[in-house]
């Protein structure tokens, strides 16, 4: 679909950045990393000014995520909470190197004058999933392996009874017949 100056620049003038909403979302990328955005209204904004008595830009702000696994937040009590600072026009964050499967919130801050955290917007609970793990034991598996000539030369030498028998004589592991060596299923001619 090919859209002309004209609706170009009418579609750019209509995109809007800005819904005016108070609201913090964070969301998991993967088992590792998780991702907040998040608005403040000018509303709220206003708001803030007048309580703490300066501008938006004098404020000092914070993003700060917090570890809530196992526990019942209210602010303070936390397995573990990391802080960054924050320019005033940020409105998203990046958390890298997070924990699988555990439960976080964000949250944006600013410091009162007794230097205590006052939260302007907070992020709903999320939960990181497990991490990648190697595969399963109990999975089929096929094992891949360069074809070569010994492996019709065994195939010739060895019948089920022979090689059990070879095996115990021996006490070598004796290669297994069902692998496929990239053109054909060895065993079960």
């Amino acid at each position: 679909m090919l859209f002309s100056q004209v609706e170009l620049d009418v579609l750019e003038q209509s995109w809007q950045t800005k819904w005016q909403m108070h609201r913090m979302v964070l969301m998991v990328k993967d088992a590792m990393t998780l991702f907040a955005y998040w608005e403040i209204g000018d509303g709220q904004k206003s708001l803030l000014c007048q309580h703490f008595t300066r501008t938006w830009n004098e404020f000092s702000f914070f993003l700060r995520l917090h570890d809530v696994t196992d526990r019942l937040f209210d602010g303070y009590h936390t397995n573990e909470t990391r802080s960054s600072s924050l320019h005033p026009a940020a409105d998203h964050w990046y958390f890298h190197d997070v924990q699988p499967q555990r439960d976080y919130i964000a949250d944006v801050c600013t410091q009162t004058e007794e230097n205590h955290s006052f939260a302007i917007v907070q992020s709903a609970v999320v939960q990181t999933p497990p991490a990648l793990c190697e595969l399963d034991t109990d999975r089929t598996t096929i094992r891949f392996v360069r074809p070569h000539a010994s492996h019709q030369k065994l195939r010739e030498i060895f019948d089920a009874d022979a090689r059990i028998h070879y095996a115990t004589q021996h006490r070598e592991k004796v290669p297994l017949f069902r692998e496929f060596d990239g053109y054909t299923v060895l065993g079960d001619s």
